[in-house]
């Protein structure tokens, strides 16, 4: 699959060669990626890809930036908000840390992979915490 990352390894591996004719052996030296996983990348894109180990890359070169533009329009990237509410679920860190990274009987979950999203949820949850214990005082 052809996503936004490969696509921009193969402009720059492209662009970068110095040579007139870079070919698909070439660019696969150049950036690191085997031969057979560029042709299946690119297949798509330039059907000849298969058939002539010879194919310069460097002609098809606009037709993997207009790709990289396509790609690049339909990507919108979304910035992670925690909101109150979902803080608000919980009376405090350690009901929060019980109730997602355990499982049955309070034993934790060591399999569990922390998202960023429980990083901001966490950091709310122990700033309240912390408020909280200053007004105590």
């Amino acid at each position: 699959m052809l996503n936004i990352t490969k696509i921009r390894k193969y402009i720059k591996g492209i662009e970068e060669s110095k040579r007139k004719v870079v070919t698909v052996f070439m660019l696969s030296k150049n950036i690191g990626i085997k031969e057979e996983i560029i042709k299946e990348d690119l297949v798509n894109l330039i059907p000849l890809i298969n058939f002539d180990d010879s194919l310069n890359l460097k002609d098809y070169l606009t037709l993997l930036k207009d790709e990289e533009e396509k790609i690049n329009e339909g990507r919108v990237v979304k910035k992670r908000i925690v909101k109150n509410n979902e803080a608000k679920e919980y009376e405090n860190a350690i009901d929060y840390i019980y109730k997602n990274f355990c499982v049955e009987g309070g034993v934790l979950d060591l399999g569990y992979q922390i998202t960023k999203k429980d990083i901001k949820i966490l950091n709310k949850l122990l700033k309240e915490e912390k408020e909280n214990l200053d007004k105590m005082k």
